[in-house]
């Protein structure tokens, strides 16, 4: 019985230890297992603070951005109200430049209205522009003159000073015609034969002679803008440097002999 009872209390004690061995065990692995947790935990927080971190960062870099943003709108606003600005202002240069233009263009035309063209004298001390003594008749070498010369300077000044009017003025010398009795008064037809009885008749029928040659030339398309061609004569009576001339002075006669053309507007 003793040896049995021996027996059992080995086992009892070997069961005992067996016992403590594993509440050892089983308390070094929970103890290992928390220090494991408390670890992870530790690992955890030091992580979940890294990112409440980053997220404070996001933070203010999301609120950098968003300042930033608004920044960049407050100058695309800017921008767009200065484009709104230029392109009102170049609107505005625009309109002055037309209005600066068309103001030139009257002014240009006020100055044309207000200048005089030139006056063409057809002086008998050009070969050319010669009369026979005591004629109207116009020399072949004379048309030529005109159509050539005299017509193309009068389409162009024409044009240039806005005119269409030419006024034709023949100009004589003092020595006096032939005593007859004028007929100008009677004419009816341009081929009836003329009988001048003065120096102003003289005159007016040169004056006329060269409308002729005008007229001639508008219907071969020149002098387009001509609406009237207006003869005249001065006779004797006005000299080429503009004073009256009386009786029967002689001086400079070739000078005085002369048809004098000029430009006009009839507006």
């Amino acid at each position: 019985m003793q040896i049995g009872s021996l027996k059992q209390s080995e086992i009892f004690a070997f069961l005992a230890a067996l016992f403590l061995i594993g509440v050892v065990l089983s308390e070094q692995h929970r103890v290992e297992s928390d220090q494991r947790l408390e670890a992870e935990n530790q690992r955890l927080v030091e992580e979940n603070l890294g990112l409440e971190a980053e997220k404070r960062h996001l933070e203010v870099e999301r609120q950098r951005l968003g300042t930033e943003n608004q920044h960049l709108e407050a100058e695309n606003q800017r921008f767009e109200s200065g484009k709104q600005y230029l392109e009102s202002e170049n609107q505005r240069l625009e309109s002055g430049k037309q209005y600066l233009e068309a103001e030139n263009q009257r002014l240009e035309l006020e100055k044309q209205r207000l200048e005089k063209p030139p006056i063409i004298t057809l002086s008998e001390e050009t070969r050319e522009f010669r009369f026979p003594s005591s004629s109207a008749e116009v020399s072949r070498p004379f048309a030529e003159a005109l159509r050539k010369n005299i017509i193309p300077d009068l389409d162009r000044l024409s044009k240039e000073y806005d005119c269409d009017v030419i006024e034709i003025i023949g100009h004589t010398d003092g020595v006096p015609v032939k005593p007859a009795r004028s007929n100008i008064d009677y004419i009816t037809h341009s081929k009836d034969d003329v009988v001048f009885g003065s120096n102003l008749d003289l005159g007016m029928l040169r004056a006329i002679s060269v409308m002729r040659i005008f007229e001639k030339a508008q219907k071969q398309g020149k002098l387009t803008r001509i609406k009237y061609f207006m003869p005249y004569s001065a006779g004797q009576f006005v000299r080429p440097d503009k004073r009256l001339a009386w009786g029967r002075e002689t001086e400079g006669d070739r000078a005085r002999r002369r048809i004098e053309i000029r430009l006009l507007r009839s507006r």
